[in-house]
């Protein structure tokens, strides 16, 4: 079961005193946070790196259809990674069960995987994708876990040809299919550290945030974030941004992503209200609530998510026969279909 945190209390810095709170009145309600952006795993893939290098990978484990578990073994004993599909990669410490035999995939990846030894753990271009390069007698292979849409594991050979893939499917703009070669999604927005061409943002009939979000490939809690700590609205609409402004913006976007590359982190679970809302690697100062402080990001991610993960896990042993129920239901569904497409053959 989680552990439970005391909540001590977070002061809103001085520096942003007055304008700060102007800005945060004005916001949108905060969401749960239910997956890390592309910032958090920017942040934590720096963390494992110093845990997951030069280690094995022991065995592979699937966790029913939400999840796989790397048991990786290293000079301080093991350590069990987790992918939970579509959510989170972390180090986890919580114990969760293990299948009394291994599944089809378990078993692929583990032809492929065990006792391959870790050679390097980086962000395919600031997405939502972690790729682990790894060696297995003599071979090289690439192991791309994917936190887009509902989560994937890729396994391709050094060349990039995909030898193993969770889900196959062909898209209109990619193919993620055995013997095809590996391609990363499509950019859904510029890089940060392009120009910009502002007509486009203000084309946008939305307020700031949602426009840069779009026009950049940036989680919008990180734009509304920079914006607020460049004493900017979130709430301005998008046509009255001005080249100084969006300068502004671009500077703290950027100096903030150097800021969790390089400097020493906070990370935290966010508390409003009594309840879990996110959990972040360095202080938001559009979050102004309280804050429960770890020694690590890592350790964070596992805390926060957690019990997210046991609500989702009893919510499917409440429900077993609403499950079979549907199941029974998509089967008549596809009989029915059948039974009229022989009737139009006749």
């Amino acid at each position: 079961m989680p552990r439970k945190l005391a909540l001590p209390k977070t002061q809103i810095p001085l520096l942003y005193s007055t304008s700060f709170c102007k800005l945060v009145a004005v916001r949108p309600l905060v969401s749960l946070k239910l997956s890390l952006t592309s910032i958090d795993l920017l942040a934590i893939l720096r963390e494992l790196k110093s845990f997951l290098i030069s280690t094995r990978i022991e065995n592979i484990y699937n966790l029913d259809d939400w999840g796989f578990l790397f048991r990786i073994h290293g000079p301080s004993g093991n350590l069990d990674l987790l992918l939970e599909l579509g959510r989170r990669l972390n180090i986890t410490t919580f114990k969760y069960p293990l299948p009394p035999s291994p599944s089809p995939h378990a078993m692929n990846i583990r032809r492929l995987l065990s006792n391959a030894i870790i050679k390097s753990i980086e962000q395919v271009d600031l997405d939502r994708i972690a790729c682990l390069t790894v060696e297995k007698s003599g071979r090289v292979l690439n192991v791309y876990l994917e936190l887009l849409g509902e989560g994937n594991v890729i396994i391709t050979d050094e060349a990039g040809k995909i030898l193993y893939a969770l889900r196959q499917k062909t898209m209109r703009d990619r193919s993620v299919r055995t013997g095809v070669m590996y391609r990363p999604p499509p950019a859904r927005g510029e890089c940060i550290y392009s120009s910009p061409k502002i007509d486009e943002i203000r084309s946008e009939k939305v307020n700031i945030v949602r426009s840069l979000t779009k026009y950049y490939n940036l989680p919008p809690e990180f734009v509304e974030e920079c914006l607020v700590r460049s004493f900017v609205d979130p709430n301005l609409p998008s046509s009255e941004i001005s080249e100084p402004l969006l300068n502004t913006f671009l500077s703290t976007a950027r100096s903030t992503i150097e800021e969790i590359k390089t400097s020493p982190l906070k990370p935290h679970i966010v508390i409003k209200d009594q309840k879990r809302i996110s959990v972040q690697p360095v202080e938001f100062v559009s979050l102004p609530f309280e804050r429960v402080p770890f020694d690590s990001f890592n350790a964070a991610v596992d805390e926060y998510f957690a019990p997210l993960v046991s609500a989702k896990e009893g919510e499917r042993r409440r429900h077993p026969q609403e499950q079979e129920i549907a199941a029974l239901e998509g089967v008549l569904t596809r009989q029915k279909a059948s039974m009229k497409e022989l009737e139009e053959r006749k």
